[in-house]
């Protein structure tokens, strides 16, 4: 659904990359010492500030593919021996992007994806048609998010929105462990949600007020 959904939108490449990612187990790394933990949360961090977990993904993918010269893994794999990334999950990754594209028939000139390439919006609007299940709305009052079901969670503490507290986001993985945790998040507007599922939305009228001017009833 959310790769159709990004050829229609023009948004197929970075939504293949994101799939891909999604597919894998995370290729980040953080080492068992607390200073290679700290050094590796700023590495991963600088390549933050999105308000996208998913926007984190490629720009991951984008700086090792830079590194990478298209014919030697030699390269690669020092970039993520520095950059604290599983070579081998990267790889993983690269495979799989390989295949979603053969799959839809598709080709890109180069495996660089860069941000003013797409339309950020767009992208979000096909991840979210995959992920329905993870949308939830801000709780102000309890300070958590309420999903669709009514459960409560939070948002994940690495996740590029911790700290941030968008109104609404969509997930692509709600984990419970203490906690009902928002992981892989994005943040979005409600009318994406009206625009992707429609007829799953459940409606309420109020306010009516009568429009003397156009002779009918009028109402939010």
């Amino acid at each position: 659904a959310v790769l159709l959904r990004a050829r229609r939108l023009g948004v197929l490449q970075p939504a293949i990359i994101v799939c891909s990612a999604l597919s894998i187990q995370d290729p980040r790394l953080y080492p068992s010492d607390d200073e290679g933990r700290e050094k590796a949360r700023r590495k991963h961090k600088s390549l933050g500030g999105h308000k996208s977990d998913f926007l984190c993904y490629l720009a991951e993918w984008n700086a090792f593919c830079r590194e990478w010269n298209g014919t030697s893994w030699n390269s690669l794999r020092k970039y993520c021996e520095k950059n604290y990334l599983h070579f081998l999950r990267c790889r993983e990754w690269m495979d799989l992007y390989e295949q979603f594209s053969r799959i839809l028939k598709t080709h890109f000139e180069s495996y660089v994806c860069p941000f003013n390439s797409f339309h950020r919006d767009s992208l979000h609007i096909a991840l979210l048609s995959g992920f329905l299940g993870g949308v939830a709305q801000r709780d102000r009052d309890n300070g958590c998010y309420r999903l669709v079901g009514g459960k409560d969670a939070y948002l994940f503490p690495g996740s590029d929105l911790a700290g941030k507290f968008p109104e609404f986001v969509v997930s692509a993985e709600v984990r419970e462990t203490s906690r009902v945790f928002l992981n892989k998040s994005a943040e979005i507007l409600p009318e994406w949600i009206i625009k992707v599922a429609k007829d799953f939305c459940s409606y309420r009228w109020f306010d009516p007020k009568w429009n003397s001017v156009r002779g009918f009833v009028e109402a939010l």
